[in-house]
């Protein structure tokens, strides 16, 4: 038997900013899986070390999937992230000149907890809970 209480129905205006954020996390996705599985000779650059791009990539990914399913439970989406950035790095191994780097996936992870700690941080400062 399920003791949780049943979510009330989202606003007009949060179900739009859940539409359009789901919109921009599945297109910052598919970013990420593109530029991460392109040979290597092709590969963009910041110019930033490669770790700090990997943080800041998931972080943002982080923040944009925790605003388009915001009744996701934090946990369930940090491995969500995680497991995408796993997948990715598994998948570079086909790709020609690439290689699965277990650094690349911490952080990933990393950036991914960083985003929804920003995320859970805003959400309290918004509805006037304690930091």
């Amino acid at each position: 038997m399920n003791s949780r209480a049943p979510k009330p129905p989202l606003t007009f205006e949060a179900s739009l900013k859940s539409y359009v954020s789901s919109i921009l996390a599945i297109g910052w996705a598919g970013g990420i899986a593109v530029l991460s599985l392109l040979p290597a000779e092709k590969a963009l650059s910041s110019g930033w070390n490669d770790k700090v791009e990997h943080t800041a990539a998931y972080l943002v990914l982080a923040v944009l999937t925790n605003t388009a399913w915001p009744r996701n439970a934090i946990l369930r989406t940090w491995i969500g992230c995680a497991c995408y950035g796993g997948m990715i790095e598994l998948a570079q191994t086909f790709s020609p000149g690439r290689q699965a780097d277990v650094l690349d996936l911490l952080a990933n992870g990393a950036g991914a907890a960083a985003g929804l700690a920003l995320t859970l941080m805003w959400s309290k400062r918004q509805i006037g809970l304690p930091k």
